[in-house]
């Protein structure tokens, strides 16, 4: 895959991934509800990890041997921050809780998962850490902005939403950018 495909790949595949993330978490959440746990985080994390891991996926498991290692690493790494979290609370222990904090602290695990899956697969990965938490850092940073925003100003009603639905898209976008260069460099060919 040349380079530029390869980017375009993984932009139009995070973006696309975040984006039907919002709606899976609202049904996540809500089926979370309905069968009792109204404070119940980890589907935010989870229903944003599986659609991103299965867009993400689909674009590197030719070079991993694999989609399965790589959907799960989102799945599970994404969730793991919303899981504690929800664990800390059901035992009793009350933990500050931050969507924002707990998303980085996500892209961490997943940065840390995936950079060994590319280190086993390439043979380097290890700047992957980084650009996993700088990017959900960035994602989370763009949904900070657009819940400020609905506080801050008067605009409500549609144009209020739909401001609100592209600050969030944007979200997507930084994390697809971001990331997508560092991972062009590491699946590009070193010259020898």
């Amino acid at each position: 895959m040349a380079t530029r495909s390869l980017r375009s790949s993984w932009i139009r595949a995070t973006v696309l991934g975040w984006i039907v993330g919002v709606p899976v978490i609202v049904l996540l959440v809500a089926l979370a509800e309905r069968f009792g746990q109204h404070r119940l985080n980890t589907p935010i994390g989870a229903g944003m990890g599986l659609t991103v891991g299965v867009f993400q996926s689909r674009v590197i498991r030719a070079r991993l041997g694999g989609a399965s290692p790589w959907f799960w690493s989102c799945v599970v790494g994404l969730a793991s921050p919303f899981l504690a979290t929800d664990i800390a609370r059901a035992v009793g222990v009350d933990v500050p809780y931050s969507l924002y904090a707990a998303v980085i602290c996500g892209g961490l695990v997943v940065g840390v998962w995936q950079g060994a899956l590319l280190r086993s697969s390439l043979g380097r990965g290890t700047s992957w850490v980084a650009a996993s938490v700088i990017g959900w850092a960035l994602a989370s940073g763009a949904v900070a902005l657009a819940d400020f925003f609905v506080r801050a100003t008067s605009l409500r009603g549609v144009p209020g939403a739909l401001v609100y639905l592209g600050l969030v898209a944007l979200g997507g976008v930084l994390l697809a950018v971001s990331s997508g260069f560092v991972l062009v460099r590491l699946l590009t060919p070193q010259p020898t």
